[in-house]
């Protein structure tokens, strides 16, 4: 394993509050939640959103549009995702192989292989920004991070995983407020984690201040 601050180093800006408030248990797992989400809203920021969303979310609405039209498709047929999967590629390339946009592609390609397809078009376009989020915290935070939180602060993944899903579900409602700004800005000027009014000291930054 690296050393611990070279490794630290390797997070992208905005993520590296959230890989200290975990590596230490400096925080609660809604803070490190908050910090989840407000590391999306900053890398969401830099990249000027998430360019295509609004194409590929078409997409899968159009599959579901498919499929409530055609009694076949409502009686539980099998659906053609040849053409939507040629679709997605091509708006892939159309901005080039943008990071923001691959990821809105792997998550909109993640969605048909669920067959969420029983929802409407503005259900879908949220589900859409959520698994746009969610991913955006596994590739930056859980997925660089799962190794190493595992063997210097759990000692085995049963517990580490345990953490996971608390702090995932902590964050759930947040990201979900989060995903609805950009569904309706997928530029993201000015998007903001939700009810952040000001930088929270983390548990031990207050356990740290003197009386």
């Amino acid at each position: 394993m690296p050393d611990k601050d070279l490794f630290q180093r390797t997070f992208a800006r905005g993520w590296k509050k959230v890989y200290r408030l975990a590596k230490d248990d400096a925080g609660d797992d809604s803070e490190v939640g908050a910090a989840c989400v407000a590391a999306v809203a900053k890398s969401l920021r830099e990249t000027k959103g998430c360019p295509g969303f609004n194409e590929i979310a078409q997409i899968v609405t159009n599959i579901n549009h498919d499929r409530r039209s055609q009694p076949l498709f409502a009686a539980g047929g099998v659906i053609n995702f040849s053409k939507p999967l040629v679709s997605i590629r091509q708006v892939e390339e159309k901005y080039e192989q943008n990071r923001m946009t691959k990821i809105a592609a792997r998550a909109a390609r993640s969605l048909l292989a669920r067959e969420l397809m029983t929802r409407n078009g503005a259900e879908l376009r949220q589900n859409l920004a959520e698994k746009i989020c969610q991913d955006l915290i596994d590739h930056h935070f859980f997925g660089r991070g799962r190794n190493y939180l595992t063997e210097h602060r759990f000692g085995n993944f049963a517990e580490e995983r345990k953490w996971e899903i608390s702090v995932k579900e902590k964050l759930k409602a947040s990201l979900s407020k989060l995903a609805a700004n950009l569904v309706k800005d997928p530029n993201s000027t000015n998007i903001r984690a939700p009810g952040r009014k000001g930088v929270r000291k983390s548990t031990k930054e207050l356990l740290d201040q003197p009386l």
